[in-house]
């Protein structure tokens, strides 16, 4: 009996790491759209964010300004969203340079101050980038490229999480580039609902603002763009890069963050489900991600019920996972540098880490504990 209650429940958490990938390959690629060479570079509007960025704006700047795009047509926005710190006085000293910095009286979160930008810029393309992601220098060249397709309405870049020197490869690395496969595949079939907000592309008259309690704009804005019946590109030559979340409670609140907005975009966007596999597919893998901790524990109680009723299997299930629950315990309480930082241990850590955010970020949204502002986590890089 344990076993087959645990069966649907395992294969439903295994779903999106395991089964995933298997069955979107079922889906067909649609086959490449005919690009059509711009007769002349189309005018791009560089979009971005800053809420007490100080730390990474001067180098933000410069980065935009070395893309590898026509000076004459490029057009740099910084959005000030009511910060504290010097972030607006470093903007300010690029003025000569032509950086525009707009300002929003108070901090009104990143949906409002993507769409106050949007508003501005004259561009015929919106590029919009965090202010501490770092973009390599064709990175906007390859995602116009992409847009020379009438039928791709947004190209989005690749992320990637750049190691500390003196450390090796962390474990957050490592899950964006999984992450970054999968995209692929999805992008080639139609299927890409979500990309990193550290660099896309979108036609500006494409764009519509979101309601300023959405936390994954991310997610939002190709979402609507393929519902629309436009494509999205997924450009894994165009890399934009930035550093590791940071240490755990910076990882902790940001993978909270990111479940509350998962499950406030499954509920606004529910629509979706009904439009066919290249839609539900998606979803239904980014439900069951979302979910797994609330899986694992279902899972949970029907062991314990098992082996209280004297069940071999439970028994031993229960035996191996008290066994991982204390590897998990001692991950998370390891130094994170040291014996600690050690890729094993380390990626043992974020998957705790991760899971326990997704259970905070079901209760948080089950109690409407959502405040929609968008703040920098302590600890984040």
């Amino acid at each position: 009996m344990t076993g087959l209650l645990l069966l649907p429940l395992g294969g439903l958490a295994a779903f999106p790491h395991v089964g995933y990938a298997t069955l979107m390959r079922r889906v067909p690629p649609r086959p490449p759209g005919a690009r059509r060479p711009w007769t002349t570079p189309p005018t791009v509007s560089v979009c971005i964010p800053a809420y007490n960025e100080g730390a990474h704006l001067r180098a933000k700047i410069e980065n935009t300004l070395a893309l590898d795009w026509p000076a004459d047509r490029l057009e740099v926005l910084v959005c000030d969203d009511g910060s504290r710190d010097d972030g607006p006085a470093q903007v300010e000293a690029f003025a000569d340079r032509g950086v525009r910095l707009l300002r929003n009286p108070e901090n009104r979160g990143k949906p409002t101050t993507l769409g106050h930008l949007a508003r501005e810029a004259t561009g015929d393309i919106l590029l919009f980038t965090d202010a501490s992601a770092m973009l390599k220098a064709d990175c906007l060249r390859l995602l116009i490229d992409a847009l020379a397709d009438p039928a791709v309405g947004l190209a989005a870049a690749r992320y990637v999480v750049r190691p500390p020197e003196e450390a090796q490869k962390p474990a957050e690395a490592s899950y964006w580039d999984r992450e970054a496969a999968i995209r692929r595949d999805e992008a080639a079939r139609d299927m890409l609902l979500g990309v990193s907000g550290a660099a896309y592309a979108v036609r500006r008259a494409l764009w519509q603002d979101l309601p300023a309690d959405t936390i994954n704009d991310d997610w939002v804005v190709p979402a609507r763009v393929l519902a629309a019946g436009h494509r999205i590109a997924y450009v894994h030559e165009a890399v934009a890069s930035d550093r590791p979340t940071g240490r755990g409670r910076g990882l902790f609140d940001r993978w909270v963050r990111i479940a509350y907005g998962n499950y406030q975009m499954l509920v606004r966007h529910r629509d979706l489900w009904t439009r066919g596999p290249r839609f539900a597919l998606p979803m239904a893998r980014k439900l069951l991600k979302t979910a797994g901790p609330l899986l694992l524990i279902g899972a949970g109680g029907v062991i314990v019920l098992g082996a209280g009723a004297g069940d071999p299997l439970a028994l031993g299930l229960l035996g191996l996972g008290a066994a991982a629950a204390g590897l998990g315990a001692l991950a998370v309480l390891a130094p994170e540098d040291g014996w600690g930082a050690r890729r094993p241990i380390a990626q043992v850590r974020f998957g705790v880490l991760a899971q326990a955010a997704y259970l905070r970020g079901a209760w948080r949204f089950a109690r409407g504990q959502g405040e929609g502002i968008w703040r920098r986590s302590e600890g984040i890089a």
